[in-house]
């Protein structure tokens, strides 16, 4: 079977780190590595337009891209559910109500990290902003390439964790602590052979402990393990690899693992792994790691955050505008054919063709009068849309009412303005409290209780609830 050509392409504020191997699945060789400085989109450097690639058939695979781990926010959250659909919503609300943006200002993707015997679910959320994701996309759009994934730092090193454990005798399943240090920063990664839990990075690398600063290394990597800890996101790690590049000193190493404490060792993010690398792979910078890219294209993952965004027109908006400029156009032919018959006529047939002009309007006239019903139509619904209360206002209102101890599982507007909020609380109270609220609401009206039931569940008493509710005119507006 002929190999595939795969590739990954490291991102960063100032390079582009270019990995590609062969293999079916996973890179079983690396044919290229390439380290192209750039100081932003425009000046990235046009080596990325010569990368191979397959034919990108459905089920080929593609570029993987990565961004720089301190783009993004990471979220744990304990949902109680085990429905995907229902998580989602559930991620969605809690992202919403806790992060100072938007909802068209974020992308986020999430990994379910364990499933309680409660019935519980425990997830990571990985947030990032649209303005910085928009920048990296920038600069694969500026060479010309779509990847398949755009996905977070943190999942190359996952990857590489698990090609090393690979080639282990007996790979080990428990958590490692994966810590990569890079010329002027270090990402620390909390991972066993398939799943991320946590992780963070800080501008300190190699050329800071190159130059005495390896007390304050130490310190920012003893207080990640312990809010790693004290916060419960995942299972303690029971060792710590290091990957650097170049390698350190001997003297450097034993006192960078005395002050992680914990069994740790250093390797090479490419020598020690079980990969063949081609001798034509190429050359690059001293100090520059390739252990994400290596881990994107040499492991096969069973969850990866994915950030690629959808491209694509809005089909509503699209026919609308369509249809609106048919129209015009309809109505400025028939305008322009009616004119040039008008001015047409002869001197000696002038009776002749006016009576023809006339019966030619009024075949076309059931045309002409269709055409500005459809017109009055379309300007009634944009005025209808421009009055509706914004989504983000409503949604907006019913998080800064809704209790802590309170889970809004579903939200219904109809086009008349009347609202339906089903969801479940800890306690009555709770439901109660969330009445009253929307009562006090300017936002609202004729609130009213549908039901509210107890029930008992494996985590305890919960309440389902439904309340339903009217959207007060606004000011200036007719009720």
């Amino acid at each position: 079977m002929k190999k595939k050509i795969l590739t990954s392409l490291e991102l960063n504020e100032h390079d582009l780190r270019i990995v590609q191997g062969a293999g079916n699945g996973h890179a079983e060789s690396l044919t290229l590595l390439a380290c192209e400085p750039g100081q932003g989109p425009d000046e990235a450097s046009g080596r990325a337009k010569g990368i191979k690639q397959d034919k990108m058939r459905p089920g080929s695979k593609g570029i993987i891209a990565s961004i720089p781990r301190r783009s993004f926010i990471l979220k744990h959250l304990t949902l109680p559910s085990a429905s995907q659909d229902e998580l989602r919503k559930m991620i969605h609300l809690h992202l919403l109500s806790q992060l100072p943006y938007k909802e068209e200002e974020i992308s986020w993707d999430w990994t379910v990290l364990e499933t309680l015997p409660s019935g519980h679910t425990r997830i990571m959320a990985m947030v990032i902003a649209n303005a910085a994701r928009q920048r990296y996309e920038k600069m694969l759009a500026a060479k010309r390439i779509r990847p398949l994934k755009l996905t977070m730092s943190s999942f190359g090193l996952l990857g590489w964790h698990a090609l090393h454990e690979s080639g282990q005798r007996s790979p080990n399943e428990r958590v490692h602590s994966i810590i990569s240090v890079d010329a002027a920063q270090t990402e620390i990664c909390f991972c066993d052979l398939d799943k991320l839990y946590f992780s963070r990075s800080f501008q300190l690398g190699s050329e800071q402990l190159s130059a005495g600063e390896g007390g304050r290394w130490g310190e920012e990597i003893r207080q990640t393990l312990a809010a790693y800890r004290k916060e419960h996101m995942g299972p303690p790690p029971e060792r710590a690899k290091i990957l650097s590049v170049p390698p350190l000193s001997p003297d450097l190493a034993q006192e960078i693992i005395r002050g992680i404490g914990m069994p740790a060792a250093v390797y090479d993010p490419l020598k020690d792994l079980p990969v063949k690398q081609s001798a034509s792979a190429g050359s690059y910078p001293a100090g520059v790691s390739f252990a994400v890219g290596v881990g994107l294209i040499g492991n096969e993952f069973t969850q990866l955050g994915d950030f690629l965004s959808k491209d694509g027109l809005d089909r509503t908006t699209f026919r609308s505008r369509w249809l609106k400029r048919l129209l015009g156009g309809v109505v400025v032919l028939i305008a322009y054919a009616s004119l040039v018959m008008v001015l047409s006529v002869g001197t000696f047939e002038q009776s002749r063709v006016l009576t023809l002009t006339q019966k030619r309007l009024a075949a076309i006239r059931p045309q002409f009068d269709a055409a500005k019903q459809r017109m009055r139509l379309l300007e009634s619904l944009d005025k209808e849309w421009t009055a509706r209360l914004p989504v983000m206002e409503l949604i907006d209102e019913l998080y800064r009412l809704m209790p802590e101890d309170m889970i809004l599982l579903q939200l219904n507007v109809s086009e008349l303005g009347n609202v339906t909020l089903n969801g479940i609380a800890l306690s009555g109270a709770a439901v109660n409290l969330l009445q009253n609220q929307l009562v006090a609401s300017p936002l609202f009206r004729g609130v009213t209780l549908q039901h509210a039931a107890k029930r008992m569940s494996a985590y305890g008493e919960m309440t389902d609830f439904s309340i339903s509710a009217e959207i007060a005119p606004r000011s200036g507006e007719r009720p």
